[in-house]
């Protein structure tokens, strides 16, 4: 298996991925001061007595475009929503949210335990211990595990439920299934993250399996799909916080070995 030594990025291939997605965002979503996106009043409606947080746009890391030994490792988290009742976030807005949540006890964003969980995913995805510090080498630039991945929630749109949790309908997950298969194939990830399952009802790994049109896969597994810019190690587990949010919590022993096998999908031979 390739080593963490030989990390590399293309930092211009990264800002042209970032503006194209921007430029999608700002005409098919939200233009940075209005949700512009085609299913709006549906989705509206659909929140019933809850505020609708509208327009919550993904994170692109400076060093998303990632090279392992020579092999391309691209990494998609997909979680559910923020929660949060910030509107109309750009990509550059989301991307200060995720900076200011590296620290363990950063304010006014603390780490959050689903954050801690996804530091312990790119580990893994990295080649790094999960005991390991956040901070890495790529190539002879010193970064953080959060500079080398992208982020796009399941729903683009939170239904605020008075907590961090927050929460999407049915319709707001099927119709951001349109937005989320246009992330995929603008950002060509070699591994998708999905933070979510559940036997019935929406969920992340719902979200992704359908921008994939496959079947939904069982829970803490890696599933290897071919895609027309090559093969993607999609894993579907259940959501960290809570659950995996510390290398010694039960459910992290179902999630690291999927993690795992992502990686070797991706870069062995």
């Amino acid at each position: 298996m390739a080593l963490t030594q030989g990390l590399q990025s293309n930092l211009s291939r990264g800002v042209d991925r970032r503006t194209t997605l921007q430029a999608y965002f700002s005409k098919s979503v939200d233009n940075g001061g209005q949700l512009v996106c085609m299913f709006a009043n549906r989705c509206r409606s659909s929140a019933g007595s809850m505020d609708l947080a509208e327009g919550q746009l993904s994170h692109i890391g400076a060093h998303y475009e990632l090279q392992d030994s020579g092999k391309s490792l691209r990494i998609l988290v997909v979680p559910m929503q923020t929660g949060r009742p910030d509107q109309h976030v750009t990509i550059e807005q989301r991307a200060a949210q995720v900076e200011a949540s590296k620290p363990i006890s950063a304010r006014p964003m603390p780490r959050t335990q689903h954050m801690d969980g996804t530091a312990l995913a790119l580990k893994s995805l990295l080649g790094r211990g999960v005991d390991a510090p956040d901070d890495l080498m790529i190539g002879n630039r010193l970064a953080h595990v959060f500079d080398c991945f992208a982020m796009s929630n399941a729903t683009l749109c939170s239904r605020l439920s008075g907590s961090a949790a927050g929460g999407g309908s049915r319709e707001m997950y099927e119709m951001c299934v349109v937005h989320l298969r246009e992330v995929i194939r603008i950002l060509e990830p070699t591994v998708i993250v999905a933070q979510g399952w559940s036997k019935s009802g929406q969920s992340p790994s719902q979200s992704v399996a359908r921008a994939l049109r496959i079947p939904t896969p069982s829970r803490g597994t890696c599933t290897a799909v071919d895609t027309a810019y090559g093969p993607v190690g999609f894993v579907s587990v259940i959501h960290p916080a809570r659950s995996w949010f510390r290398p010694t919590k039960a459910f992290f022993d179902e999630v690291h070995p999927a993690l795992l096998e992502a990686r070797a999908l991706v870069l062995d031979d």
